[in-house]
C-alpha cells in the first residue's frame, strides 16, 4: 500500500481505470482451464482473502474443477511496531497514524470497518494541502505528538501487533497466545459495523454473536497450541461456507510454512525454480544485478545490504526463526535476528543448485525448514506453479517484481511464469441490493451530503462524493493561502451554520486593520532606509575630503599642480563641517523615524490586532485541517471497496443480497508478466 493518501490516490485512479476496462469475471474464468492451478496466499483471514469465493462460485458454474490453493502466508514476521510500546502484554491492538505508530508493519491480523482502511493522512499530505501542521501542533494543548497522532489517524482500522521491535515468525505463534486479542479485535470491528446501520435488526446482533462464537469453535477445533495459521484456515473455510453456502471440493488449504518446505524431497518442485538463477554460477551475477536494479530507490534493501553473498530468499525454522540466505562456495550462511547473527554451515560440495543447497539445509537444520523468497521474489515462486490470484490493488511490490522479471528477460534469462489474476469487487455499487439505512462516518457524510442514507442511495452517490473530495484536495494543493480556504468552503462543502462566514468576515476586518499598520510601517521603513543611505553617502564624501585635507597638510601635493593656499584649506574645513552638520541632522531624523517605527510596530493596538489575527489564523487553518482530513479519508474510501473485509457480509448482509450484487458485478483480468 502507498505510504500516504496522496500517493494512494494515484494508485486508486490506476486501479479504477483498469477495473473499468476489465471484462466480467465469468468471461475470464472460461480461460482458466489452460493453466495448472490457482494460488492465493494472504496473511490474515480477517481481511479480504475469503472474498475470492466469487471466483470459486464462477468456476463451479462453468464446471471448472481445477485446484484452488488457499494458503495462509505465515513465514513472515508477526505484525510488529519496530519498537516496544508502553503497554502490558506481548500483543496489542493499535491503529495507524503518522506519529507514534507510523512505523508499524501490520499484516498478520488486521481488519477494517466498512469504508475504513489503513490509509492514514500523513504530515506530508497535510503540508502539501497548504496546512502549517507544525504551527498548529505547537499551539495545541494536547502536545505536538498527541496532536499529530489524532489528526493523522486512519479511520476504522486496527491491527494486532507483537509488542516488540522484531516480532516472532507468524508460523510459530500459537492460537492460545493471541486468541483473546483476535476476539477483542473482531468484537470491536463487528459491533461498530452494526452500529453503522440505522436501527440495526436483531439479526445483525445475532450475526455478530455467531461470528464471535465461530472464532471460539475454530480455536477449540484446532487446539490452543496449534499454529495461528491453522486457526485461520479453519475460519476461512467456515466464512466461505457462510458466503456461498458450501465448502468447495477443489479448495486446497495450506500455510506457506508447509507449502515452501525445503528439503531434499521437495527442492525440485516448480515453486523453487526461481532459486536456480541465484545459485548457478552461469546466472548468479546477472540475477543479482537485475534484483538490485529493480529495487533501487524503492526503500527495499539491495542484496549487499542484507549481507555479503546474500540471495533474495529467507530460511525459516523454529530453530532459526527467519534469516537471509547467503551462499559462498561450499558455505551456507544464514543471517538471522535483529543483530544479523551469523549461522554458518559448510557443505561437502559447492552450493550451485537446489539439490546441493537442500542437502546442506537438511543436514544443518533438519527437514522442518521453509525456504521462501523475499517480497519481490515470492510471486515468481507462486507463478512458477500456477495463476496467482490477487485483488485489484493487492501486493504493493508487484510492479517491482515485474521490473525484475523484465530485466531478466532483457539479459536472456526467461522465467516461465503463469499470469496474475486480478479480481475487482464493485463493493459499494453492489450496495444497491442491500436493504438497510446507513449511518455514514462524518468525513464521508460531509461529501455525500447526509449522515443517514439508504444503501441504495449511497450506491448511487458515493462516486460523486469521492470526486468532490479529490477536487477539494487538488484545490488545497493549488491554493495554500488562508483566504483560499474560504473559497473552498464557498463550494458548499461543510459550510455548516454560518460560522465559516463569520470567521471570514472577522479575518478580513482584522487583516485590513493590520494592513493599514503595515502600510504605515512600510512607509517608515522606507524613510529609515533612505536616511541611512544618505548617511552612508555623506560618510563617503567626508572620508574623501578628510583624505584631501590630510594630503594638503602633509605637503604631498606638487606645488605646480595644486597651490597649497590657506583659502583651499579653509574651503575643505568648511565643507567638512557642513557635511558633519548634515550627518548629525540625518542621524537625528533617522533616530526619530526608528522610534516612531518601533512605537507603531509594538503598539498595544498593533499587538492586539496581531494576537487576534494569529488566533483567527489558527482557526482558519483548523477549519482547513478539518476539511483536509475529511477529504483525504474520503479519497481513500475506494481502497476499502477494492479490498472489502469478507466478514462484513456475514454480519451486515442478513439475506445475502449484497453478496449477490458483489458476485454479479465482479470483474477480473489476467495480467501477463
Amino acid at each position: 500500500m502507498a505510504d500516504s493518501v496522496l500517493e494512494l490516490m494515484k494508485l486508486l485512479r490506476e486501479a479504477d481505470e483498469a477495473s473499468i476496462d476489465a471484462p466480467s469475471l465469468a468471461s475470464v474464468v472460461e480461460s482458466l482451464p489452460r493453466y495448472r492451478q490457482l494460488l492465493s496466499f494472504g496473511q490474515t483471514v480477517c481481511w479480504d482473502e475469503p472474498m475470492k469465493a466469487v471466483l470459486i462460485e464462477q468456476m463451479v458454474q462453468h464446471g471448472i474443477n481445477m485446484p484452488f490453493i488457499f494458503g495462509v502466508h505465515d513465514t513472515d514476521y508477526f505484525s510488529k511496531a519496530h519498537s516496544a510500546m508502553l503497554r502490558d502484554g506481548d500483543f496489542v491492538i493499535i491503529g495507524r497514524n503518522d506519529g507514534s505508530t507510523s512505523n508499524i508493519w501490520a499484516a498478520t491480523c488486521e481488519t477494517a470497518l466498512p469504508f475504513g482502511c489503513e490509509a492514514a493522512p500523513t504530515v506530508s499530505d497535510y503540508i502539501s494541502c497548504g496546512i502549517p501542521l507544525g504551527n498548529l501542533a505547537r499551539c495545541s494543548e494536547e502536545g505536538i505528538l498527541g496532536f499529530i497522532d489524532r489528526w493523522t489517524e486512519a479511520w476504522g482500522w486496527k491491527a494486532i501487533v507483537h509488542n516488540s521491535r522484531r516480532g516472532p515468525v507468524a508460523a510459530f505463534i500459537c492460537v492460545g497466545n493471541v486468541l483473546p486479542k483476535v476476539k477483542e479485535l473482531i468484537s470491536w470491528a463487528a459491533s461498530n459495523a452494526v452500529e453503522m446501520v440505522d436501527m440495526p435488526l436483531e439479526a445483525h446482533r445475532t450475526a455478530v454473536a455467531q461470528l464471535l462464537r465461530l472464532i471460539n469453535e475454530c480455536a477449540n477445533s484446532v487446539g490452543m497450541g496449534a499454529p495461528l495459521s491453522k486457526f485461520y484456515i479453519c475460519l476461512y473455510r467456515h466464512i466461505l461456507n457462510k458466503l456461498i453456502g458450501w465448502t468447495p471440493k477443489n479448495l486446497l488449504t495450506t500455510r506457506s510454512f508447509d507449502f515452501f518446505r525445503f528439503n531434499s524431497s521437495s527442492c525440485m518442485l516448480e515453486r523453487f525454480k526461481p532459486l536456480d538463477i541465484f545459485l548457478s554460477l552461469a546466472t548468479r551475477e546477472v540475477a543479482a544485478s537485475a534484483y538490485n536494479e529493480a529495487v533501487a530507490n524503492t526503500g527495499i534493501y539491495s542484496l549487499s545490504e542484507f549481507g555479503e553473498n546474500a540471495i533474495p530468499f529467507d530460511l525459516v525454522s523454529r530453530q532459526l526463526g527467519r534469516g537471509t540466505v547467503c551462499v559462498d562456495g561450499n558455505w551456507l550462511i544464514v543471517l538471522t535476528g535483529a543483530d544479523r547473527r551469523r549461522v554458518e554451515r559448510k557443505a561437502c560440495e559447492p552450493l550451485t543448485n537446489r539439490i546441493s543447497l537442500a542437502r546442506c539445509v537438511e543436514e544443518a537444520f533438519g527437514d522442518e525448514c521453509a525456504l521462501v523468497g523475499k517480497a519481490v521474489i515470492t510471486p515468481t515462486m507462486l507463478c512458477s506453479e500456477g495463476v496467482m490470484v490477487l485483488s485489484e490493488t493487492g501486493s504493493a511490490y508487484m510492479h517491482i517484481t515485474k521490473r525484475f522479471v523484465r530485466m531478466l528477460n532483457e539479459a536472456g534469462i526467461k522465467l516461465e511464469l503463469s499470469p496474475l489474476l486480478r479480481i475487482c469487487y464493485s463493493t459499494f455499487d453492489a450496495m444497491r441490493n442491500l436493504n438497510a439505512i446507513l449511518r455514514l462516518p462524518s468525513h464521508l457524510a460531509r461529501f455525500v451530503g447526509s449522515k443517514v442514507v439508504s444503501a441504495e442511495e449511497f450506491a448511487g452517490s458515493w462516486r460523486n462524493a469521492i470526486s468532490s473530495a479529490n477536487s477539494i484536495i487538488e484545490k488545497m494543493i493549488a491554493m495554500p493561502s488562508p483566504r483560499a480556504t474560504f473559497k473552498m468552503f464557498e463550494l458548499g462543502i461543510g459550510v455548516g451554520d454560518g460560522e465559516i462566514e463569520h470567521l471570514r468576515r472577522r479575518f478580513e476586518i482584522v487583516s485590513s486593520e493590520l494592513s493599514k499598520f503595515g502600510r504605515e510601517i512600510e512607509t517608515l521603513v522606507m524613510e529609515c532606509r533612505q536616511l541611512a543611505q544618505e548617511e552612508r553617502n555623506i560618510i563617503k564624501q567626508l572620508m574623501e575630503l578628510q583624505l584631501q585635507r590630510s594630503l594638503l597638510k602633509s605637503g604631498s601635493l606638487c606645488a605646480d599642480e595644486h597651490e597649497d593656499t590657506e583659502s583651499e584649506r579653509q574651503s575643505l574645513v568648511s565643507a567638512i563641517l557642513a557635511l558633519q552638520g548634515r550627518l548629525s541632522e540625518l542621524h537625528h531624523k533617522r533616530k526619530e523615524a526608528v522610534h516612531r517605527l518601533k512605537s507603531l510596530a509594538y503598539s498595544e493596538e498593533a499587538a492586539k490586532l496581531r494576537s487576534i489575527r494569529h488566533e483567527l489564523y489558527l482557526k482558519v487553518f483548523h477549519e482547513r485541517l478539518s476539511l483536509a482530513r475529511d477529504a483525504l479519508l474520503t479519497a481513500a474510501v475506494p481502497y476499502s471497496g477494492f479490498r472489502p473485509c469478507a466478514w462484513w457480509f456475514c454480519v451486515l448482509d442478513t439475506n445475502g443480497s449484497w453478496w449477490r450484487g458483489i458476485r454479479e458485478l465482479a470483474k477480473a483480468r489476467l495480467e501477463e508478466w
